[in-house]
């Protein structure tokens, strides 16, 4: 199974949708880790990133962002980095 690590404007893309063709390309890879065809991995720090950035530079409210980052937390195939930070070192999976 293949694993990719999913960074900030990776998430971004997808949950503003502010770049339709990128966001096309980021459902589908979603598609793909929903179906069990691959496993996503991101970091605290991304999630950090995006809550940050949602709520200052897109200015959705404390509510609106909550869900979007649940999304994201309850996406099928997706794990999570608890220890390290970078990918490929002490994944978990979520």
């Amino acid at each position: 199974m293949n694993e990719l690590f999913v960074d900030t404007n990776v998430f971004l893309r997808f949950l503003t949708e502010d770049i339709p063709k990128q966001a096309q390309v980021v459902e589908h890879i979603l598609q793909h880790a929903a179906t069990g065809e691959i496993t996503l991995s991101t970091s605290a720090f991304v999630m950090a990133e995006i809550i940050w950035t949602l709520q200052s530079y897109y200015e959705l409210s404390r509510e609106e962002v909550r869900d979007k980052v649940l999304a994201i937390l309850n996406t099928p195939g997706e794990g999570r980095k608890r220890k390290h930070d970078r990918p490929g070192h002490g994944r978990v999976r979520g």
